[in-house]
């Protein structure tokens, strides 16, 4: 047995399912061991950015991680943008890059070697090169710990093409997989916690993305039904109480302080779970830094002036958030006046404008008509802001949303592991035209893996957010527009079904025909985006 085949053991042991890459000269004989005697399916992407989206994408949906595999050089320097987002949202993924021989390294000139630990130091938590095939087993395990730690990120292992080769000595074994135990926060503190609750007047939650888990989102449910207290949640954790619980504040959307901050202003104490600052400035919902929080989360916050808990709950969640709602039977004399009304003002939106190029508002209401039980996945743009802000989902991880890198070009990636994730749900991505183009290559992936995923093109020629920009201080837009190739053309020139929306009335039934499709689809949707200012006006912190 050689190294590769040894490493594709320990990630069986492991419990794989996925591995995403793009296949390179070096790493052919770990290709060659999972064709022959692993059950792990191999996901070959076009590009390596877009098999490192998918492998965060698998790690959001699951909470375990997938594998990212690369070659040397070239291969290896095209992750970094999919591993810096599984860094800042905190998702498990494991990253393997090989690297040119340790006993040729240097010796042929140098050609595509790269100092790719180096590189990618800045966004992964843990990385090792394994110089002999004795250390396969022992590292391997410790990359899927810390993988899975909290908080979670993204380990990286360079496996050199000469120790990929090498024969294994013994009879060796991929060490036993031991899982953390859950803790729970000092009981003392969750004391302290529920009587600074019971002694506010206007306490409120913000619901960041670890709520998403089906676990944390069904206890947090049962804590809003307990307590009664309100909701709101980062875009990247929507729908994780329901936006039709009335209770639920839905979503913050744009970097604007709108009427939901407004919401905020009036509350006294705010119980911030699952939250990172990073999901969505602090600045903006606590502006000067003077209201009180109480955080839960699994590791500690990481503070600054307008994030300074009074209490940390450090544990599991799910637990600790049953202990708090025992502990808040007795209730307090807590005002939810302000929120309900809030709720009230925010619930509207919709628009039935019949004017074309579409309004943001028709598209996304044409969306919770006939989308609305389907996963949507955004990638990055102003298209984002708008969903955000008023399509309100009625599950967790049913909107996958982006806040913590906000990468254009990463919709397309997430939708195919959406997919493959979901086999029978409806996928759909939206992206912005200027992030299509930016992942064109990762339709072939999804038309190769038969995935009937639907993708919604707003199409305003341009990168309408950083127009938006440009319009917000006065200035003429520049080096934002694009040329665009005609989508519904290119959908069948990949063996896929495109569609045109050349009419408002005809959204709908464009939309419910694609969703109902056994092929790939792309809808190319002309948006004017000229409402931008006037529904994001708000002042800016």
């Amino acid at each position: 047995m050689n190294a590769s085949q040894l490493l594709v053991k320990c990630l069986e042991n492991e419990g794989v399912e996925y591995i995403f890459g793009v296949p390179g000269e070096e790493n052919v004989l770990f290709l060659d061991a999972l064709k022959k005697s692993s059950s792990i399916r191999y996901i070959n992407a076009v590009d390596e950015r877009g098999a490192a989206f998918m492998a965060a994408a698998y790690g959001r949906f699951t909470g375990k991680p997938a594998v990212v595999a690369t070659t040397i050089g070239p291969g290896a320097l095209n992750i970094p943008n999919g591993l810096a987002f599984a860094s800042l949202a905190g998702i498990p993924l494991v990253a393997i890059t090989w690297q040119t021989g340790l006993r040729i390294n240097g010796k042929d000139g140098g050609y595509q070697y790269v100092d790719v630990v180096s590189v990618l130091k800045p966004v992964v938590k843990w990385q090792r090169v394994i110089f002999s095939p004795a250390q396969m087993t022992s590292v391997v395990r410790e990359a899927f710990r810390v993988a899975q730690s909290p908080k979670c990120g993204p380990a990286h292992i360079e496996l050199p093409e000469d120790v990929a080769a090498d024969e294994v000595e013994g009879n060796t074994e991929p060490l036993q997989v031991v899982r953390n135990k859950k803790s729970i926060p000092d009981a003392k503190v969750l004391t302290r916690a529920a009587d600074s609750l019971l002694n506010a007047i206007r306490p409120i939650v913000i619901a960041g993305f670890r709520t998403s888990d089906d676990v944390v989102s069904r206890a947090l449910r049962s804590f809003v039904e307990s307590t009664g207290i309100f909701v709101i949640s980062t875009p990247m954790a929507q729908g994780v109480l329901p936006a039709s619980d009335p209770h639920s504040l839905f979503s913050f959307s744009s970097h604007q302080r709108g009427r939901l901050h407004q919401a905020i202003d009036r509350a006294d104490t705010i119980l911030t779970i699952g939250y990172s600052s990073l999901e969505y400035s602090p600045r903006l919902w606590n502006p000067q830094a003077n209201l009180d929080i109480i955080h839960i989360d699994t590791f500690p916050a990481k503070t600054h002036s307008h994030f300074d808990p009074k209490i940390e709950l450090i544990g599991d969640i799910t637990t600790t958030l049953g202990v708090l709602e025992k502990k808040l039977q007795k209730r307090g004399k807590w005002n939810f006046n302000p929120f309900r009304q809030a709720r009230e003002e925010l619930a509207n939106g919709e628009m039935s404008d019949a004017s074309f190029p579409v309004k943001p508002q028709r598209l996304v209401r044409a969306l919770r008509k006939v989308a609305n039980n389907a996963i949507i996945v955004h990638d990055n743009g102003m298209h984002k802001l708008w969903m955000t802000r008023f399509f309100h989902p009625d599950k967790p991880n049913q909107v996958l949303v982006d806040n913590a890198l906000g990468s254009m070009g990463s919709g397309i990636p997430q939708a195919i592991v959406a997919k493959l994730a979901n086999p029978d749900k409806k996928v759909l991505a939206n992206v912005g035209d200027g992030g299509l183009l930016m992942s064109l290559g990762e339709i072939a992936t999804a038309i190769s893996l038969k995935l009937p995923i639907v993708i919604l093109v707003w199409r305003d020629n341009g990168y309408g957010m950083i127009r938006w920009h440009q319009e917000k201080k006065g200035l003429v837009p520049f080096g934002v527009s694009l040329t665009n190739p005609n989508y519904a053309e290119l959908a069948e020139s990949f063996g896929g079904v495109g569609f045109e929306v050349t009419k408002t009335s005809q959204l709908e039934s464009t939309i419910k025909q694609a969703l109902g499709g056994n092929k790939l689809s792309i809808i190319d949707c002309p948006v004017d985006y000229s409402e931008n200012i006037k529904v994001f006006k708000g002042r800016q912190v």
